[in-house]
């Protein structure tokens, strides 16, 4: 379903990837690996860089993410932010246990939305549910 359309990031091939793709209305980057001292400057870059031109529908795909730091945890959350005053959304797609634990630790869970599968999200895009609940209809009373 991910169309893999290039690589916008390789930092030390054995350290950090980001990819770029598209699943149903959302943008995707596909984060791997890990985010430290020895190449957080080029991946704060390479964010800011793809914040500055990508859609308010963003989803960043974590599930092979292990860890990254303090900085680039909070320069996600204030893409989040941005995102969320143009009237879009960016998520956390399948966070792995240390980045779910990180967000909720130095981020806050209330910032970033986290999503459990994408079976979920297609249940959004479908239904307009959210966490199971349905969303109201525009205009609805």
């Amino acid at each position: 379903m991910f169309d893999k359309s290039k690589v916008l990031l390789t930092i030390d091939a054995m350290s950090f990837t980001m990819t770029r793709s598209s699943y149903l209305s959302w943008i995707v980057f596909q984060m791997e690996g890990t985010v430290d001292s020895s190449n957080e400057q080029e991946a704060l870059a390479r964010i800011k860089e793809q914040r500055q031109v990508c859609p308010a529908r963003v989803a960043l795909q974590m599930s092979r993410c292990e860890s990254m730091n303090i900085k680039t945890l909070r320069e996600i959350a204030q893409w989040a932010d941005a995102a969320r005053a143009a009237k879009g959304e960016l998520i956390i797609l399948e966070p792995s246990v240390s980045i779910r634990n990180q967000l909720d630790t130095f981020v806050g869970r209330h910032r970033i939305r986290q999503v459990d599968s994408k079976a979920e999200l297609n249940l959004e895009e479908t239904y307009g549910y959210t966490n199971g609940i349905r969303k109201p209809f525009e205009g609805a009373l």
